[in-house]
């Protein structure tokens, strides 16, 4: 049974963003979480899914008080509709659990 890895990356140049996340793709990485730290992950996997082509990306944590519970769905949804392999923590935490939607 292959494993499942993910990492952790957060926001920093886009020159280091582009040759770390290239580099786990080519580690074969199952994904990569991006919480939100110092900004909110959006940016940031909008831009891992610019470079990347078969990695999954996930939102980690995305505070919901900084923003209206529209806002963060808007986004989410914006997000999985041009890319197509965002996931965010409930879905994961979902799936752990063998929850439906």
């Amino acid at each position: 049974m292959k494993r499942k890895y993910w990492e952790l990356i957060q926001a920093m140049p886009a020159v280091d963003l582009e040759a770390t996340v290239r580099r786990f793709e080519e580690l074969d990485l199952d994904g990569v979480w991006v919480p939100q730290l110092h900004s909110p992950p959006f940016v940031t996997l909008a831009a891992i899914a610019m470079c990347t082509k078969k990695i999954k990306l996930g939102t980690g944590i995305a505070l919901a008080f900084t923003r209206s519970a529209a806002e963060t769905a808007e986004l989410e949804s914006r997000l999985y509709e041009k890319i197509g392999r965002l996931e965010t923590e409930l879905d994961w935490l979902q799936k752990k659990l063998g929850a439906s939607h």
